[in-house]
């Protein structure tokens, strides 16, 4: 009788295999729950794990995007952290003049850039029920070092009573760690 021995990809070879897919987070909460990977590198292309000092940056180059308030809405921080990840930059690691020529160089800017950011540790301390909401893995890539993504580490199963509102209320949570966007990226929030 043959026993079937199976065995568990590593963080970086979850990354390799599903980092550009939609079901990239779903896979982080199911084989390495309670953000696991982030203690590791998730890319052979990183510099190393996310510092909870970090600044994390997320351009915007729709306006739409921006709430009556001056901040994101809250809609915008919904489908990316549960699927595929909330892609952000580690300003630090390209430094945020260089960070900001890059994004004019990106198929998505028509004119209008901005840059919303959070400090990673913010993210971190994001909590429901005592268990971290958000978890940031360094995902970086061969084009861009200072990548990262923030993954939704609850899982609200479909079918959950009330299941719209409690990813909302996780959206609205996220969205308040993120600063109103500015036209540069910051390298420090000490000033709030």
């Amino acid at each position: 009788m043959s026993h079937l021995i199976v065995m568990s990809c590593s963080c970086i070879e979850l990354e390799t295999r599903h980092g550009q897919g939609d079901c990239k987070c779903a896979r982080y909460r199911k084989e390495f729950p309670n953000c696991a990977c982030e203690r590791e590198s998730v890319s052979k292309h990183s510099p190393g794990p996310v510092d909870d000092s970090e600044v994390l940056v997320r351009t915007l180059f729709r306006e739409r995007h921006i709430d009556q308030d001056g901040r994101l809405k809250p809609a915008y921080f919904r489908p990316e952290p549960v699927n595929r990840g909330f892609s952000v930059d580690r300003v630090l690691l390209m430094g945020p003049k260089p960070l900001k020529s890059s994004k004019r160089t990106d198929a998505r800017y028509n004119g209008y850039l901005k840059f919303t950011a959070t400090c990673s540790g913010d993210v971190r301390e994001l909590l429901r029920d005592g268990q971290r909401l958000f978890c940031i893995y360094d995902s970086a890539t061969v084009e861009n070092k200072a990548h990262a993504d923030i993954c939704q580490n609850v899982h609200v199963k479909r079918g959950t009573d009330n299941r719209k509102r409690l990813m909302m209320e996780i959206a609205w949570q996220l969205r308040s760690a993120f600063r109103a966007p500015q036209p540069d990226p910051p390298t420090s929030l000490t000033d709030g």
